[in-house]
């Protein structure tokens, strides 16, 4: 875990959850999430939608 989050701050700026709705509250959980992130190596910002399921 502590790898991945190294990663991730590596990689992103900004890595905001700006919204989240969980679209099921059982096996699978399944989480709908809105993100914003910016690029460290381009400044790039993105955002979209990402279903997210977990077991």
């Amino acid at each position: 875990m502590e790898r991945f989050f190294a990663a991730m701050s590596a990689t992103w700026e900004v890595f905001d959850l700006v919204e989240q709705s969980f679209l099921s509250e059982t096996s699978p959980l399944v989480v709908l999430t809105h993100v914003h992130v910016r690029s460290r190596a381009t400044g790039r910002d993105r955002g979209g939608l990402h279903e997210l399921p977990f077991r």
